[in-house]
């Protein structure tokens, strides 16, 4: 009789964002939630099931059909299908499990990233020490003023005409200082960055 030896080694399996967007390519905060990985094992794999959070293992999904020489991924709608539904905005973690033709089953892999596919509006707002007259009308004589608003915290924020954005604060707090006006309207425009890479505009006119 022919004895087939086999390994005792478990799956290793590898997970990352395809897709980390925004200010850093580490920080596993991404407005693209899809994932793609590695299965590593000198044997077959003939098991590979995924849930999110805390799906109970046994109402894992079958993905072993997004296995391929060793690589899956998985697109938005796939990722929706394990999840039952559209992934809202948050942290959240996919967890795989693989296990190979000799019955070796990998530990749960647990990936956990965070999901931001929305930014708010940004305001504009004249800041009330450069407001001459009536504060709040948006009217001035001085030449330079300083424009303030509120963004989403840590957003990168640039005014048209400034070729230098600022980062807004913890709390979305964020301040040009020395703009120049013009006699009549001055439109101005922000575009807000938030750190997954969403981005919203606001424009108004200062007088």
């Amino acid at each position: 009789n022919i004895r087939d030896y086999s390994d005792n080694n478990p799956p290793a399996i590898l997970a990352n964002l395809v897709n980390d967007s925004g200010t850093s390519n580490s920080d596993k905060i991404t407005n693209d939630g899809r994932i793609s990985g590695t299965i590593s094992d000198t044997n077959q794999i003939i098991e590979f099931k995924a849930g999110f959070d805390s799906q109970p293992l046994a109402n894992f999904n079958d993905v072993l059909s997004s296995l391929n020489s060793g690589s899956f991924s998985f697109t938005k709608a796939q990722l929706e299908t394990i999840y039952g539904g559209t992934i809202p905005d948050g942290s959240h973690t996919l967890n795989l499990i693989a296990t190979d033709k000799y019955g070796n089953r990998s530990s749960v892999y647990p990936y956990t990233f965070a999901l931001d596919t929305t930014t708010p509006v940004p305001t504009l707002n004249l800041a009330a020490t450069s407001d001459t007259g009536v504060v709040g009308d948006d009217r001035t004589k001085s030449p330079l003023v300083t424009l303030t608003g509120q963004v989403e915290a840590n957003a990168r924020v640039l005014l048209s005409g400034n070729p230098t954005p600022v980062t807004a604060d913890n709390l979305g707090n964020y301040t040009f200082e020395n703009v120049a006006l013009s006699a009549g309207n001055n439109s101005f425009t922000v575009t807000a960055t938030d750190i997954a890479g969403n981005q919203q505009t606001y424009s108004r006119a200062i007088y």
